[in-house]
């Protein structure tokens, strides 16, 4: 079921798109290297992460902050759906939120992935070219500690989620932003946060 800005509901069953069984959960990596170059050891200081983000300094609390953290992706269950031309992007839509749940994709992000044309407006609007392909959602998520001083001021996280759509000109697909947890601040406004509360436990 997909409903619109307006309300508008649109409903279709996902078992009339599905063309094989649901696989099972893979994590793609954990501790991914990614961090920048210059990071340094941990050594004594109390975290429990190995990859260094972020540096900051703070001349109002006279204080050094390092943003620590992990990376992990993992991938849901995929799905390999089949939309014939004419079907309502409303319909595929709510087909490939059965992947995930939670989030909102747009009519004209979609529409743009699958690499079709609409014939119409809106939620009704029919696809001018017929589609198939794999469709499964994606979750990266940032687990992060800021230390300073030696002890740990802050303990945050961010997850994204996106659904893979597959596009109807090629055999690759996009992976279209779905939906956004956690933390909302920048890696430097984290690494000021985690200072202050630092500060704050010592006075």
């Amino acid at each position: 079921m997909y409903t619109d800005k307006n309300g508008k509901v649109t409903e279709s069953n996902i078992n009339d798109y599905v063309k094989e069984p649901v696989e099972g959960t893979s994590v793609l990596d954990q501790r991914v290297s990614n961090s920048p170059d210059n990071s340094d050891s941990i050594g004594t200081l109390a975290t429990q992460y190995d990859f260094l983000y972020g540096v900051e300094y703070s001349s109002a609390w006279d204080m050094t902050g390092r943003l620590y953290g992990e990376r992990t992706l993992t991938d849901g269950p995929r799905r390999t759906f089949e939309f014939s031309a004419g079907t309502a992007i409303g319909t595929v839509i709510g087909a490939l939120l059965g992947v995930a749940t939670g989030g909102v994709l747009s009519v004209p992000v979609v529409a743009t992935a699958l690499g079709v044309g609409l014939v119409g407006s809106g939620t009704g609007a029919l696809i001018d070219t017929a589609v198939g392909g794999t469709t499964y959602s994606r979750t990266e998520r940032y687990d992060y500690e800021v230390v300073a001083n030696d002890e740990v001021g802050l303990r945050t996280y961010t997850e994204d989620v996106t659904i893979s759509v597959p596009n109807s000109n090629n055999s690759g697909t996009t992976m279209v932003p779905y939906l956004s947890t956690g933390d909302t601040r920048s890696r430097t406004d984290m690494i000021h946060a985690g200072i202050y509360n630092v500060y704050l436990n010592n006075n």
